[in-house]
């Protein structure tokens, strides 16, 4: 039993690390968990390998950790960019072989199960249910995000990968480390908002009524939302 846990994914712009972070993310805070993630880029504007860190606790949380419970590698680079993270303790959800570490492996290929299904690009929504299930997290919850987050063209094999990564969660035994979520009053009414947003807030409340900007991400983000 413990009070905190964090998450590291990491992979190269495009095998859909954004979204494993969005599904996680809103499934920990619906299933009563207080959430803090972190975006970590490369200083490059193509390539390289980037990392999202999730932390959940049963208390308050605002701030990440560099330690790593559970590292989920989409690709090669990942692993040897995040490697001095990784400890005895660490749980790494990857195809055995691909990497070697002195950690406990769950050998899932999860590209290949993502092709199973006709999908390479859906190994994101199996990691993430199977990291959920690994918590012990009722997967349902992650069900009703993704029926919001997509469309009819892709719900159908988003859906598949849920099951997958949801089965392979059971088969490997749920909650690793167990946290007692939080679901009282205070917990389930606070705001999850990005950084984004909360500058956009924080922007507004301090009486803001004009922005300029230029076009660049991360500055896009925040202009479109007070344009909202």
């Amino acid at each position: 039993m413990r009070d905190s846990v964090s998450i590291l994914i990491g992979g190269k712009a495009g095998q859909g690390i954004a979204s494993i972070e969005t599904l996680l993310t809103k499934g920990f805070k619906r299933a009563g968990f207080y959430t803090f993630s972190t975006k970590e880029f490369m200083s490059r504007v193509r390539g390289g390998s980037n990392t999202t860190l999730i932390r959940i606790s049963k208390n308050p949380v605002n701030a990440p950790v560099y330690k790593t419970d559970i590292f989920v590698p989409l690709d090669i680079s990942a692993f040897y960019h995040a490697q001095d993270r990784i400890t005895k303790e660490t749980f790494l959800i990857a195809k055995k072989g691909d990497f070697e570490c002195d950690c406990t492996f769950y050998d899932h290929d999860l590209e290949a199960l993502a092709k199973s299904i006709g999908s390479p690009i859906v190994s994101n929504t199996i990691a993430a249910a199977l990291v959920f299930g690994l918590l012990g997290c009722d997967v349902d919850v992650l069900r009703e995000i993704v029926a919001q987050l997509y469309s009819s063209e892709l719900l159908e094999v988003n859906l598949k990968a849920l099951e997958i990564g949801a089965k392979l969660g059971q088969d490997n035994g749920n909650c690793l480390y167990c946290i007692e979520p939080d679901l009282s009053d205070l917990q389930t009414k606070d705001f999850f908002l990005s950084g984004t947003e909360g500058v956009g807030f924080g922007a507004i409340a301090g009486g803001c009524n004009f922005i300029s900007s230029y076009p660049m991400s991360p500055s896009t983000g925040v202009l479109t939302f007070l344009a909202k």
